[in-house]
């Protein structure tokens, strides 16, 4: 296999990270943050990805002033679908902190054990948010389903990420002169073709989606035509 289960297969992902996400969106968004800043020199595009972080930390920093629960948002939201789909399981409680869970629409049984956090599932230790089964437990003990969540996912974990900044830099034509050997540009060479602008795509990778260029009439719904060329279209009286 070309690439190990451990960087795509859920049930192989370490349970100490605490996260179930496959997709590679923070990726996506890095490439979209340097758009043009392509073409830049590299102090140029070492100073934009700079001033992008230092927007983000700053605004991700204070939008938790507005926050009431103990954590993030989307491990609320996360949290409060499994709790509704908790309402399809059928508890046994033998008596401790184990549960055994039956969900009905298929009718499988798993073991939760709430004092070590763990659903025979796996993924309660994997994405560190209860999933359905140990909703069903906690429902029973009536503690905050948010106390069973992971520390990564609390209020001030997320504030101690981006209490910090970028440190702020001066135009590069105040800094400071060094003695050492002056730093030239690699030779560069042009290609014969013309320079590629698009990254390269990976070859699992769908090719991106383009605007459709067939034109439909808003009058007669007939394609091949708009309304200024509709026959059908209202005469100035």
């Amino acid at each position: 296999m070309e690439y190990p289960l451990e960087t795509w297969a859920r049930h192989k992902f370490d349970p100490k990270v605490k996260c179930d996400f496959v997709a590679n969106n923070h990726v996506e968004s890095f490439n979209s943050w340097l758009g043009n800043i392509r073409q830049k020199p590299i102090t140029g595009i070492l100073e934009s990805i700079a001033k992008n972080l230092m927007s983000k930390f700053g605004k991700r920093f204070q939008r938790t002033v507005e926050w009431t629960n103990t954590i993030v948002l989307k491990a609320r939201n996360k949290l409060n679908s499994n709790v509704s789909k908790a309402a399809t399981c059928e508890l046994i409680w033998p008596s401790g902190n184990l549960y055994q869970i039956t969900q009905m629409d298929t009718h499988m049984s798993y073991v939760v054990n709430l004092g070590e956090r763990s659903c025979y599932c796996g993924e309660w230790q994997v994405s560190g948010v209860p999933y359905r089964h140990a909703c069903a437990a906690i429902t029973h003990t009536r503690h905050d389903f948010e106390n069973f969540c992971s520390d990564f996912y609390s209020k001030s974990t997320y504030e101690k990420t981006y209490s910090t900044f970028i440190h702020l830099l001066h135009h590069d034509t105040m800094w400071t002169e060094v003695d050492n050997a002056p730093l030239d540009p690699p030779v560069l060479k042009r290609p014969i073709s013309k320079p590629r602008v698009k990254r390269k795509r990976e070859v699992s990778e769908p090719e991106a989606t383009r605007r459709s260029s067939v034109i439909t009439c808003s009058i007669c719904g007939v394609f091949g035509h708009n309304k200024r060329r509709c026959e059908k279209a209202p005469t100035a009286a």
